[in-house]
């Protein structure tokens, strides 16, 4: 099969903890650019695992191929301009405003960083995307939840990656940002980022992505387009509920869970 020119490829990732194996072998059709991938599963099932594995976060064996280049082995610095992640959190004990948190992302641990003006005018842009200007003086330990969670997605956005990982993204933001933010991952992929990210509400994975890889016990159980995904057969083998699934006229799915699932 021949790679595309752009994108990610997996091939036999395998991750441990200890001796514990948690991603067996983990293979996937290339992940491509230009496209909102959507990983997803119940608690457990190795989704953070798999997204700190793609952003070098702990060892692996295996291949990842970005844009054709290997990520396994790579040096940091090469890596970090090439790979932006988002935590579930920012850590608690940071002494800095969102201005200055963005700023040190842009410039920290990668190959070539931007002079101090281009940082400047990056991250004042990357702010304004997310609407965040108002808060750009105020100092992370002052932030509401969602703030930070959109301050932490601003340090991964300013650094202009090839491949955005994020993990759980829409976890404290209301349902106004919920769609702000998913509105700003599809202009990125349509920009042509590779785009991939955790989310626990298949609801808006359905109606969003373009692909849904669904994850159990650290194997992939289903992936490919949502229509082909989020199926009350996928969802009864995953996460062993009883659901239904409508798909609106306009193209909208929605998921109605009924029961539990008997296996």
């Amino acid at each position: 099969m021949r790679e595309p020119e752009n994108g990610l490829v997996v091939e036999g990732l395998r991750v441990r903890y200890g001796r514990r194996i948690v991603l067996a072998d983990l293979s996937l059709p290339p992940i491509e650019a230009g496209h909102l991938t959507v990983v997803a599963g119940p608690n457990g099932a190795g989704k953070s695992t798999f997204l700190r594995a793609l952003a070098g976060l702990m060892p692996v064996e295996g291949s990842l191929r970005l844009d054709g280049c290997e990520l396994v082995g790579a040096r940091p610095a090469d890596r970090a301009s090439r790979v932006a992640y988002m935590p579930q959190t920012l850590p608690q004990d940071l002494g800095f405003t969102v201005l200055e948190a963005v700023l040190h992302a842009c410039r920290s641990g990668v190959a070539r960083p931007p002079t101090i003006d281009e940082a400047v005018s990056r991250a004042a842009a990357t702010l304004d995307r997310l609407g965040l200007v108002t808060l750009a003086d105020v100092l992370l330990d002052r932030l509401s939840g969602g703030q930070r969670q959109l301050t932490s997605l601003a340090q991964a956005l300013v650094r202009r990656p090839r491949l955005l990982l994020l993990d759980e993204p829409l976890s404290a933001l209301d349902l106004h940002h919920q769609h702000a933010v998913l509105s700003v991952l599809r202009s990125l992929a349509t920009e042509g980022v590779t785009v991939v990210a955790v989310l626990h509400d298949l609801g808006l994975a359905a109606n969003w992505a373009d692909r849904v890889i669904l994850i159990r016990d650290g194997a992939v159980v289903a992936d490919g387009p949502p229509e082909a995904t989020v199926t009350p057969t996928a969802l009864a083998d995953v996460y062993g509920v009883t659901a239904s699934i409508h798909r609106h006229a306009d193209g909208a799915f929605s998921i109605a869970v009924s029961g539990l699932a008997t296996r």
